[in-house]
C-alpha cells in the first residue's frame, strides 16, 4: 500500500471575515492575512488502498471525516483511507479546518502524482477550506480576494525566521461552533457589506505595520477589525453571542496591559470566543501568560510556524500509523 503523511500548522485569521465572492470557488470578498501557529499542528496519512476496501467507507468517523472523503473524491477516483489527529482541541475557533485541508490536499497531489508547487497546493487546499491556503504557505500569509477564473492562494509575506521576536498567547474561552454556518450567518447580517468597506484594505495596512513594528497601528486595526467582524456574526439571523465571560476579561486585559504598562502586545480573534494575543518580546509575553493565570484563563503560547511538511515515514513510522486509532479531525 502507498501511504503520504503531512503536516500542517493551524492558521490564525489576523483578517478573519466571512463574506464570500464566489461560495462555489471558496473566494473572499477581502484580502486575509494570516499566521501559521507552531504549537497548533494536524498529522494526517493518506493511504492508497488500492484493491482493499475494508477500511475505505468514507461514512467512518463521522460526518467531518466525510467531507474529507468528499472533498478528496474530487482529486482522485482512487481508494484511499484518512489517519488524522490534532495536537489540539477541534471544533473551538482554533483552525483545525485550515491545517486539516493543507494536509490532505498535499497528501493527495503527491500519493496521485499532481503538482506539488506551493501555490497551486495552496490553491487546493483553499476549496477545502479557505485558511487552509495559509497553512500551505505558513508563516505570516496573505491569501487575495480574486473573481472567477483568477488564481488566488496564499503567498507567504513573513518568514518564521524573521518573526522570533513574535509569539502568540492564545487565552482560550470555549465556546464549540457545531451546527453554525457563519458564512450564512455573515450573509444575514444588516451590516455585513458596510463592514467589508471599513475593513477592505487592513490586510496591506497590517503588513505595512508589521514592516516597521508599529504596534500602536497594528492594535488599532486588528483589535477593531476583531470587533467589527463579530457586529457581522452577532446581528445575523440567529442572534448569535460568540464572547463568553473570559473573552471580555482577556480583551480588557491587553488593552490595559499595552496601555498602562507600554507592552507590545495586541490582540485579535477569530470565529469563536478565543482571543489570540500577539506579543513582541518576551518580557511581553511573561507579563500576558502571568496575568492570564490570576485570570484563571487557561492559555498556550506558540511561535509562527512554517509551511506544511511531508513526513517520510521509517519502518516504525509505518508500524504506528497501521495500528494507531483513526481520529475524525474536524475539518469545517
Amino acid at each position: 500500500m502507498r501511504a503520504v503523511t503531512v503536516t500542517a500548522h493551524a492558521a490564525q485569521g489576523l483578517t478573519c471575515f466571512h463574506q464570500y465572492r464566489h461560495p462555489g470557488l471558496k473566494t473572499l470578498s477581502i484580502d486575509m492575512l494570516y499566521s501559521a501557529l507552531e504549537a497548533f499542528q494536524t498529522t494526517t496519512t493518506l493511504t492508497c488502498l488500492e484493491d482493499e476496501h475494508a477500511d475505505a467507507d468514507p461514512t467512518l468517523g463521522g460526518s467531518d471525516l466525510s467531507r474529507a472523503y468528499e472533498y478528496l473524491g474530487r482529486i482522485t477516483t482512487l481508494p484511499v483511507q484518512i489517519e488524522t489527529s490534532n495536537n489540539f482541541e477541534a471544533d473551538i475557533g482554533l483552525a483545525s479546518s485550515a491545517s486539516g485541508y493543507a494536509c490532505l490536499a498535499a497528501a493527495a497531489s503527491r500519493l496521485v502524482g499532481l503538482s506539488e508547487d506551493v501555490r497551486e497546493l495552496s490553491s487546493l487546499a483553499r476549496t477545502g477550506s479557505f485558511s487552509a491556503a495559509a497553512s500551505v504557505a505558513g508563516g505570516i500569509s496573505v491569501v487575495r480576494s480574486s473573481d472567477a477564473g483568477m488564481p488566488t492562494f496564499g503567498e507567504q509575506i513573513f518568514h518564521p525566521d524573521d518573526l522570533r521576536d513574535v509569539s502568540v498567547v492564545v487565552a482560550f474561552a470555549r465556546f464549540h461552533k457545531a451546527n453554525h454556518d457563519f458564512y450564512n450567518e455573515a450573509a444575514s447580517s444588516p451590516v455585513v457589506d458596510q463592514v467589508r468597506d471599513v475593513v477592505a484594505d487592513t490586510a496591506n495596512q497590517m503588513i505595512a505595520a508589521l514592516e516597521t513594528r508599529d504596534i500602536d497601528r497594528l492594535a488599532d486595526l486588528s483589535e477593531r477589525h476583531s470587533v467589527l467582524n463579530y457586529a457581522v456574526l452577532h446581528t445575523g439571523k440567529s442572534n448569535l453571542f460568540l464572547w463568553q465571560p473570559e473573552t471580555v476579561a482577556v480583551m480588557n486585559f491587553v488593552r490595559s496591559l499595552r496601555k498602562t504598562d507600554g507592552e507590545p502586545i495586541f490582540y485579535s480573534m477569530n470565529t469563536g470566543a478565543n482571543v489570540f494575543i500577539y506579543c513582541f518580546s518576551d518580557q511581553a509575553r511573561r507579563k500576558v501568560e502571568s496575568g492570564l493565570r490570576e485570570l484563571s484563563i487557561e492559555s498556550r503560547c506558540s511561535r509562527v510556524g512554517g509551511p506544511f511538511r511531508y513526513i517520510d515515514p521509517t519502518p516504525a513510522d509505518s508500524a504506528f500509523i497501521a495500528q494507531r486509532t483513526v481520529e475524525s479531525t474536524p475539518l469545517r
